[in-house]
């Protein structure tokens, strides 16, 4: 009797665990079923092109498979429903699929070439749109950002086998390792050496946080439940609480918490009505720490996407910290995204009297260079990182005047495991590259528009997190404030106006 093997987001012939266990004779069904709940962050992902790169790995999957006499079904519909109707009709005993936590074609060919990149004079070998493609994402900022912003949408798809990667990655470094003890060493060498040692990194701690993410899916935690989300080939993970069709609230953490530091605001919020979600930004908690330009810009399309593709409905956002100011960004930039604002102790300065410049934003954004060297900047940035990474208890205590037993030994050591991920000092580099972030006045007053809550440390009586240090009295101001607004984000007559 025939096995199914259900491609998802493995799409090869290559290094593929289920045509292994399969064997090379055993009758096969193959089976692709485009579920839309499942595939529309990647096809309407236009900055990566999303939609042609699945339909390309299919093409090369159906290609390779038909080289091995087999034929891949395409088909569409829900994949609860869909799957287990094909191995009934098919009488099919086994469905061998890939384990996976989240709900350019020939990118084996593309690893090779890149390994294979020297110097400039390289180009022509490994091909000039290549060589374009590294140099473009090769900046100072995140030096060894090339691999994942070619890659990353071919792992994501599983049109690339990590392993693959690893082994290419590792056979470049053993060639290494043999020339430079015969003395035949040259620079262009190492120039491959050090792209190989990017993409080793990069796949490994890919599969790291896969495993990891594996391990805590769909777990309960703090009242909530757990979920996982890849971003642009990067994966993180949420809290989520309540009915998702009551209106919704999205809490967005400070620099170097996560997530889950809303434990004590995301199952109360949702008892009182609320659907609650609580993501951890890329870089930060459990997320992979991928070489990205990290920053408000980088944090506000992930929290325009993950509104679009996970909440789906405008929010009421509320952020703490640099979380308060990426929230002010989101409602400035997307407004019809956002039905309330509430800011936290935010980041961010007032400007009276800005005028916006004539340029956009992201023009203006891309068009500055930090004022140190990379070289000082990595130096100053591994001191600092270290220096704080040894002294989280203390600073965790400072943070918390009025329950600084609610800085426990659970947040530091959540903190302290993320800054040992792989990558993570890479996010807290980012930070001297940061652009002039636009006034926090502009954002709200002039590009949002829409209702605000100011919660500031004299009014709750707290340090800079008195969402965590005392959520009882947080939940409750919060709630009476959104008691004040209609679903569509105005307030009612006779409501509580918002605290400035």
């Amino acid at each position: 009797q025939p096995a199914m093997v259900w491609f998802k987001h493995d799409l090869r012939v290559d290094d593929h665990p289920g045509l292994c266990e399969c064997g090379e004779t055993a009758p096969m069904l193959a089976v692709f079923c485009y579920d839309p709940e499942v595939y529309a962050h990647t096809v309407l992902d236009g900055a990566a092109h999303g939609a042609q790169a699945l339909a390309t790995a299919l093409q090369r999957l159906t290609r390779d498979l038909a080289d091995r006499g087999v034929q891949l079904l395409v088909t569409s519909g829900s994949w609860q429903e869909v799957i287990p109707d094909l191995a009934a009709a098919a009488d099919v005993r086994r469905v061998l699929a890939e384990d996976e936590v989240e709900s350019g074609a020939r990118a084996r060919d593309g690893v090779a070439a890149y390994l294979r990149l020297g110097l400039q004079g390289d180009a022509e070998e490994s091909g000039a749109e290549l060589a374009s493609l590294v140099e473009q994402h090769s900046r100072p900022a995140h030096p060894s950002g090339c691999f994942p912003a070619i890659f990353s949408r071919a792992l994501t798809l599983g049109a690339l086998s990590r392993r693959r990667v690893a082994a290419q990655a590792r056979a470049v470094l053993a060639d290494r390792a043999a020339a430079g003890r015969q003395g035949l060493w040259r620079l262009r060498r190492q120039n491959r050496t050090a792209k190989a040692h990017v993409a080793l990194a990069a796949v490994e701690a890919s599969d790291f946080h896969l495993e990891m993410a594996r391990a805590r899916e769909d777990r309960e935690v703090h009242g909530a439940r757990l979920g996982h989300w890849r971003w642009r080939g990067t994966l993180t993970d949420y809290l989520v609480a309540g009915d998702p069709s009551a209106p919704a609230i999205l809490l967005v953490h400070g620099f170097g918490a996560f997530g889950e530091h809303w434990r004590g605001n995301v199952a109360a919020l949702a008892r009182a009505g609320y659907a609650v979600y609580a993501p951890t930004l890329p870089g930060y908690g459990r997320s992979e720490k991928q070489a990205l330009p990290y920053g408000q810009d980088l944090w506000t399309s992930f929290l325009c996407e993950f509104v679009v593709h996970v909440v789906r409905q405008p929010v009421t956002v509320v952020g703490n910290s640099i979380g308060g100011f990426v929230a002010a960004s989101l409602a400035g930039d997307h407004p019809s995204l956002v039905h309330g604002l509430v800011l936290v102790n935010s980041a961010g300065k007032v400007e009276p009297g800005y005028v916006a410049p004539e340029k956009t934003y992201s023009d203006v954004a891309q068009s500055g260079s930090p004022l140190l060297s990379p070289t000082l900047i990595n130096l100053v940035s591994s001191g600092l990182f270290g220096l704080l990474k040894g002294n989280v208890k203390r600073q965790l205590k400072q943070l918390y005047p009025s329950a600084p037993e609610r800085a426990d030994a659970w947040l530091a050591a959540e903190i302290v495991r993320a800054a040992t991920d792989p990558g993570s000092k890479g996010v807290f580099t980012s930070v001297f590259y940061l652009q002039k972030p636009r006034p926090l006045n502009h954002l709200v007053a002039e590009m949002y528009g829409g209702p605000v809550l100011v919660l500031q440390v004299v009014m709750l009586e707290a340090g800079h997190c008195p969402h965590d240090e005392v959520p009882e009295e947080f939940n409750a101001r919060l709630l009476e404030w959104m008691e004040g607004l209609e679903p569509a984000g105005t307030a009612r007559a006779g409501a509580l106006p918002a605290i400035i």
